[in-house]
């Protein structure tokens, strides 16, 4: 019976290196595609492209396990976010000068009561 030594340390060298190619590919998939670089004096919206379908007259997900517009949004810096399952959009922030006054309109989020409304009650509270 013949046993060849030298076929061991071979397997090892080729585990060794399919294995610092499954590291440096990973770092190209994180930093090469998954990166997304956020200016300043800009925001990121996250858009979830895969869960459950969002309520009917509901335009924001509500969390992660929503398919949509994310309701949190993202200051600037760097954030790593996997293409097959987000895509995103960067806007700009608004700058209200000194002495104005801005007014935010949303729409999402659960109707005011006609009750309310009747009475001049136009303010929306949580989750209106």
């Amino acid at each position: 019976m013949v046993v060849n030594l030298n076929s061991k340390p071979r397997i090892w060298l080729v585990l060794g290196v399919a294995v610092v190619a499954l590291l440096i590919l990973q770092q190209f998939w994180q930093w090469e595609v998954e990166r997304v670089e956020v200016e300043p004096q800009k925001y990121l919206v996250r858009i979830h492209r895969w869960g459950k379908n969002l309520p009917e007259n509901e335009i924001v997900a509500p969390d992660d396990s929503y398919k949509g517009v994310m309701l949190e949004v993202s200051q600037e810096g760097r954030h790593f976010l996997n293409p097959i399952f987000w895509g995103y959009e960067i806007h700009d922030l608004v700058n209200v000068p000194t002495g104005k006054c801005l007014v935010e309109t949303r729409k999402y989020g659960r109707d005011i009561p006609g009750a309310r409304l009747a009475k001049g009650d136009i303010l929306a509270e949580e989750g209106e």
